[in-house]
């Protein structure tokens, strides 16, 4: 994979996450990250992927731009 490659990934994984709790989604893969978020969130378990989602994909600009 070209070394930006993993930054691509993570900002396609982050805005999985953004997207899916925006909707609520009931794709099977996400509901499996809702359920275990729902122990430590509560009923702000979508809020959470929302912002973890961002987080990523922040995490995945910054490889693909070579900081991180």
């Amino acid at each position: 994979m070209p070394p930006g490659g993993w930054g691509f990934v993570m900002m396609a994984v982050g805005l999985f996450f953004v997207i899916s709790a925006t909707v609520r989604s009931r794709f099977f893969l996400y509901r499996l990250f809702v359920a275990r978020s729902e122990t430590m969130m509560g009923e702000h378990a979508h809020r959470f992927l929302q912002f973890a989602g961002v987080m990523i994909m922040v995490a995945g600009l910054l490889m693909l731009l070579g900081v991180f």
